[in-house]
């Protein structure tokens, strides 16, 4: 929805909605984000971050309301806190993956497969982005990917909370098609050949 649709309430409400039903729903803002940028760029309007940042903001500081008043009992008989469970997943995930370089293959294989060859994709872009000396849209494309790696090591299910990262892709495809300045048939062709394997 909020690929295609954009303005204040929805932001807020998709937001409450997506991080409430997954907390892993927040992956995906930094590339909502560029996606935003990138197409008032194509279409030479000027992209007001602030505003998208504050929608975001006030989305995940309902949520944390909301589950404040779920944890105390304002809203139904009260739930037990996660804190334990974090601290579990830190120590039994994201602790023995990252102190030890041995693991980084596996673990580099396990978000590999989450998007599998369409990983190509964001490589590519990646390549064009420097090679057109477009060095914000790099930088920001290239962190946003390397922070949501960080963040899913905490998560034993990496394939899945990769998925929360899927606007990666038509963000690529965009800086693919207008910035690389392919055609439509060039950019069908190499994701005909990426989605066979």
């Amino acid at each position: 929805i909020l690929l295609l649709k954009r303005n204040n309430f929805i932001i807020v409400l998709c937001t409450f909605i997506g991080s409430l039903n997954d907390e892993r729903f927040i992956l995906s803002i930094p590339f909502l984000l560029l996606w935003w940028h990138l197409t008032d760029q194509k279409e030479g309007a000027k992209f007001n971050l602030i505003k998208s940042l504050y929608a975001f903001s006030s989305g995940i500081l309902i949520l944390f309301l909301f589950k404040l008043a779920l944890i105390n009992g304002y809203i139904g008989p009260g739930i037990e806190k996660e804190n334990s469970l974090f601290i579990q997943l830190l120590n039994d995930f994201f602790f023995p993956i990252i102190f030890n370089p041995s693991k980084w293959p596996q673990y580099i294989f396990l978000v590999f497969l989450g998007f599998r060859w369409l990983w190509v994709l964001p490589c590519v872009a990646l390549l064009i982005c420097i090679k057109n000396k477009k060095i914000f849209i790099f930088y920001t494309l290239l962190i946003s990917i390397l922070l949501s790696s960080l963040v899913i090591m905490v998560n034993a299910d990496i394939g899945r909370s990769i998925s929360f990262c899927y606007p990666l892709i038509p963000v690529s495809m965009i800086i693919v098609k207008d910035i690389g300045n392919w055609s439509n048939q060039k950019l069908i062709y190499l994701l005909n050949s990426l989605l066979l394997f």
